[in-house]
């Protein structure tokens, strides 16, 4: 029967992603589907393209940061 460890230094290493990585991995995802939406709106035109750019574009920052809040 395995044993736990008595103590922090007999634990294995976590395994760690530098902060840089981690934002650039939720920067990208949020600008895919941003860029993704956009050339959607594009296409179809949706009416009012320009009104909803600058609201996409919010709602991409505030996922990028609810993202590397979680």
């Amino acid at each position: 029967m395995a044993t736990l460890p008595d103590t922090a230094a007999d634990q294995p290493p976590r395994p760690h992603v530098p902060a840089r990585a981690v934002l650039l991995s939720a920067s990208a995802l949020r600008l895919t589907y941003f860029v993704l939406i956009t050339v959607r709106g594009a296409l179809a035109y949706q009416g009012e393209f320009t009104e909803l750019l600058w609201r996409r574009a919010l709602v991409t920052l505030a996922g990028i940061l609810i993202t590397l809040l979680a």
